[in-house]
């Protein structure tokens, strides 16, 4: 099997593991071209600079180096055309701002990130973020320490759109939709049994550490779009009841389907009602869903949690 014909596979396996969220990372990626974009009309050298850090943050995390150093014939110059063609995208749309010294520079350096020694292996990268900082969720620590270039692209976008009116409360909104995303997934029934607690509190400390976590790390953004633009504070009072709703319905929706064998945590019917916090006159709907699934999720997690109240 050719390089060529394993890469196929991989985009093929992310294809199938994205499935009907395809629109949505599309969107997302369109977003963060979008504010590159507008960040190379005022601050060319901070759109190459960005540019650079993504392409060395994939060059640290990439995982086939040493397969391609084993495999291929002058591998450097492979992974050089490889930075090359992903440089190519920035390049064009600093070139669409006229900014053509900077779109030159980073066409020219990006192969050059080839030439870095290969990234050391070991247990302990990727750990630099403690989860007690998080709040001892495992939830927030695994997803930030699998995807930890989505996390830093989030936080780039969500800061620039507070420097746009009426756009920093949406994404702060938008954001919260991202973190409900982290209770997607069923942990095994041995973290569930760890805290040694009773349905009724397990679910409050995961509805607190959800909070906890999500407003504190939107708290400076949204102070920041409350003072460059207080004519659009009021979407304050709409954004932070309907974002702490969002995250308790993601967060009993999932636990009143939990099964250990399975791997999705919510169902159908519970996607659907997510659609309510996207669309207000579907927001009643997905208020009585959470009430529903706050009763069934407690009567669930009752079948697998020891009495420990």
């Amino acid at each position: 099997m050719s390089l060529w014909t394993l890469y196929a596979k991989l985009a093929g396996r992310w294809l199938r593991t994205v499935g009907r969220f395809l629109p949505l990372v599309a969107l997302f990626a369109s977003g963060i071209g979008w504010l590159l974009y507008v960040i190379a009309g005022y601050a060319p050298a901070a759109a190459t600079a960005a540019a650079m850090l993504f392409l060395l943050r994939l060059h640290r995390s990439r995982r086939d180096l040493h397969f391609i150093r084993l495999h291929l014939h002058r591998p450097r110059i492979r992974l050089g055309t490889e930075y090359f063609a992903l440089s190519l995208l920035p390049a064009a749309l600093l070139a669409l701002q006229e900014a053509w010294p900077w779109a030159v520079a980073l066409v020219a350096t990006a192969p050059l990130i080839a030439l870095l020694p290969e990234p050391r292996s070991g247990a302990g990268r990727g750990k630099r973020l403690s989860i007690g900082l998080l709040g001892h969720s495992p939830e927030w620590t695994a997803g930030i320490h699998r995807h930890p270039v989505v996390a830093v692209l989030l936080l780039l976008f969500v800061a620039g759109c507070c420097l746009l009116p009426y756009f920093g409360f949406p994404a702060l909104y938008l954001a919260a939709l991202c973190c409900a995303g982290l209770y997607e997934d069923n942990e095994p029934l041995q973290l569930l049994l760890l805290p040694e607690q009773g349905s009724s509190r397990l679910l409050r400390t995961k509805i607190a550490e959800a909070w906890r976590n999500y407003f504190l790390a939107a708290s400076p953004f949204a102070l920041a779009a409350g003072l460059l633009h207080p004519e659009t504070a009021w979407l304050a009072a709409l954004w932070g009841p309907l974002a702490a709703l969002m995250l308790v319905y993601c967060i009993v929706a999932k636990y009143a389907h939990y099964d250990p064998a399975a791997r999705g945590g919510s169902s159908t019917a519970a996607q659907l009602g997510l659609v309510g916090f996207l669309f207000p006159p579907l927001l009643p709907v997905s208020l009585c869903l959470l009430i529903r699934y706050a009763v069934q999720a407690e009567s669930n997690l009752d079948r697998y949690l020891y009495d420990y109240d």
